[in-house]
């Protein structure tokens, strides 16, 4: 997958409101990017998603009314709707097995 398409991808993932900017996907997407052996980019866009939702939560912690589209939202609606996606994508996150070394011996 290219960065466009993965930054497509995290898009629609984190759409709804409130928005997040265009830097701020970016700069999520760019938090859990690593390297395979052969030296490409992989995307974790669960993980990214999970830190975007969170964001989203973050920003509606000081609101206390929302309106679009028609409907009305109180504040610890769309928090509590952030804080579910948040969790939705936390729980597609693939296990990575980890290497652990003991520093404290030798061989």
């Amino acid at each position: 997958m290219t960065r466009d398409e993965a930054i497509t991808r995290l898009t629609s993932m984190l759409a709804g409101e409130p928005t997040l900017s265009s830097g701020e996907i970016s700069d999520l997407l760019d938090d859990y990017t690593r390297e395979d052996d052969d030296g490409n980019d992989v995307y974790s866009l669960h993980e990214s998603a999970e830190s975007g939702w969170r964001l989203k939560a973050v920003k509606v912690s000081g609101d206390y009314h929302v309106s679009f589209d028609g409907q009305s939202l109180h504040r610890e609606q769309v928090f509590a709707h952030c804080i579910e996606m948040a969790n939705y994508h936390a729980g597609r996150v693939p296990i990575r097995p980890a290497e652990l070394k003991r520093t404290d011996v030798k061989g």
